[in-house]
């Protein structure tokens, strides 16, 4: 084949025309009103903020990039103490804590679990399926007789969560504001600052499908029927210093404690299912007197999720209904997108809770 330079290969094309683009015009246009200068707009940034401490109101800053809300929220660090600071992602929390310790405060992020490669902080794959299906990975796992606990304890993630609750600004994510609630975050903190969109943060959606829900009565079902789930909850015994046997009143009462909400739990969850069964409009779902939940409820649940090998296909279900259930949601919407009562009649119905 022929190698053509680059002139011959110009000469060889046969231009039939040359548009040249016309010229653009930028014209500067002075905004109406009056003009406030950027060290003014920020100085009232950062007073808004300080006239707002210790006082029960939600503010909303719609300030654009850049004008300088993450520098106010420093200075309302300084005043206010215990400060909490949410942000989009971890990368955010990263630079919020750098910025503090920069300036003198006292900072610490919630962190990312993380089990795999060189920056794992958690040793144990179980959290990973806890924490998909919307267990509480601590209050499931770790307190559950984790056998890298201590380790955890001393330089991972249950060491870094302490450091971040006892730090005078902890910096968290919206994803762990919505999963761990705002409430408890929020808990102890004199002044909190939600940046970019916070309509997810303070109205959490969660997708559930109406056969989920199905699976959670049969967890549920077997806790309080089947005789091998029932001796769990049985009084148990113990020798006083006679040598005589008693019983173990504080442990028992701990059982007795999970047995009633369990009961509880599962009166809640048949009212969403009925809901779901019977409902073609939007309306409101009494789920009657809440239970505060009981120590060891969710390593309970998930040993059960686990031995009975069921599937949740990572829905975050058991967050949702426990919240539900001990009334820390103050309302919820339900949004039905697909009839229950027509996959009944199809056949694909809950399974049998004889």
């Amino acid at each position: 084949m022929e190698r053509l330079t680059t002139e011959a290969f110009v000469a060889r094309l046969r231009l039939t025309e040359t548009v040249r683009p016309e010229a653009v015009h930028i014209v500067s246009e002075r905004p109406d009103g009056p003009v406030v200068e950027l060290d003014e707009y920020r100085a009232e940034m950062v007073q808004r903020r300080l006239d707002r401490l210790g006082k029960p109101v939600v503010s909303i800053d719609c300030g654009p990039t850049g004008a300088g809300k993450s520098t106010a929220d420093l200075e309302a660090f300084k005043v206010a103490g215990r400060s909490l600071s949410i942000q989009r992602t971890h990368e955010n929390c990263r630079e919020v804590v750098n910025d503090c310790l920069a300036d003198g405060i006292d900072a610490a992020a919630y962190p990312k679990r993380n089990t795999k490669g060189q920056e794992a902080n958690c040793w144990n794959r179980d959290a990973d399926d806890a924490e998909a299906i919307g267990l509480c990975v601590v209050r499931s796992v770790c307190n559950s007789s984790c056998r890298h606990r201590q380790r955890c304890v001393d330089s991972g993630y249950l060491s870094e969560v302490v450091a971040a609750n006892d730090a005078t600004v902890a910096v968290a994510t919206h994803a762990r504001a919505i999963h761990s609630g705002l409430d408890v975050l929020c808990e102890g903190r004199d002044f909190v600052a939600i940046h970019e969109d916070s309509l997810d943060v303070l109205c959490p959606q969660t997708s559930i499908p109406a056969a989920t829900l199905c699976t959670v009565r049969e967890v549920l079902h077997r806790l309080l029927n089947d005789p091998r789930w029932l001796d769990g909850f049985a009084p148990v015994p113990a020798t006083n210093d006679d040598g005589q046997t008693t019983r173990d009143d504080r442990t028992t009462e701990a059982r007795e404690a999970r047995f009633r909400f369990l009961h509880h739990f599962a009166d809640v969850v048949d009212r969403l299912i009925s809901f779901a069964d019977e409902t073609t409009t939007a309306k409101e779902v009494p789920v009657g007197v809440t239970m505060p939940e009981p120590p060891g409820l969710q390593s309970l649940l998930f040993k059960a999720c686990r031995e009975l090998t069921l599937r949740f296909d990572g829905k975050p279900v058991w967050n949702l209904l426990l919240q539900i259930a001990t009334g820390e949601t103050s309302h919820t919407g339900v949004l039905i997108d697909e009839s229950h009562r027509n996959r009944k009649e199809a056949g694909d119905d809950c399974p049998d809770a004889e």
